[in-house]
């Protein structure tokens, strides 16, 4: 007996979740069956949801400064769009504006030297994705966006 054929993939999902570490499986979920469904390999997949968490478990902890309780939360969008040659993630929130971009690179061995635990999550989606912008506006709040190549289709840097 032959499976079902697995419908096609829209050129866009939305989710707007509850700005809580509890959507993060959600958000998860989604992002990973969206990147195998789109053609990523299971590995590249892992990395997009992994740098997906990330951003958004930063957005959650560190810019709403909230966690999980029975308040009301404010919203968290995650659009991700397929493309012909990449996926891309947006991240938008109201959060207070902070850009991963305006951090330095962090020297691993150094970092590592000092033992330190925690901080590495802006580190760990630049190592993730392929590119990474940011932009904040009044009114519009925080607008990350990541950015996966399929594999073999990256444009050369000229």
């Amino acid at each position: 007996m032959n499976a079902a054929p697995t419908p096609p993939l829209p050129p866009s999902i939305t989710l707007c979740v509850p700005a809580r570490t509890d959507s993060l499986h959600l958000i998860r979920y989604v992002v990973l069956h969206g990147a195998i469904q789109f053609g990523f390999p299971e590995e590249d997949a892992a990395k997009i949801e992994m740098a997906t968490d990330e951003a958004c478990s930063n957005v959650i902890v560190h810019g709403y400064g909230v966690a999980r309780s029975d308040r009301n939360h404010p919203p968290l969008y995650i659009y991700i769009y397929f493309e012909p040659d990449r996926i891309l993630i947006r991240i938008v929130d109201k959060a207070k504006p902070f850009s991963p971009l305006s951090h330095g690179d962090v020297q691993i061995h150094e970092y590592l030297k000092q033992g330190k635990l925690g901080g590495l999550g802006i580190f760990i989606m630049k190592a993730l994705v392929d590119e990474i912008t940011h932009q904040y506006s009044e009114g519009e709040g925080n607008k990350l966006e990541l950015v996966k190549f399929l594999p073999g289709r990256r444009p050369r840097k000229s």
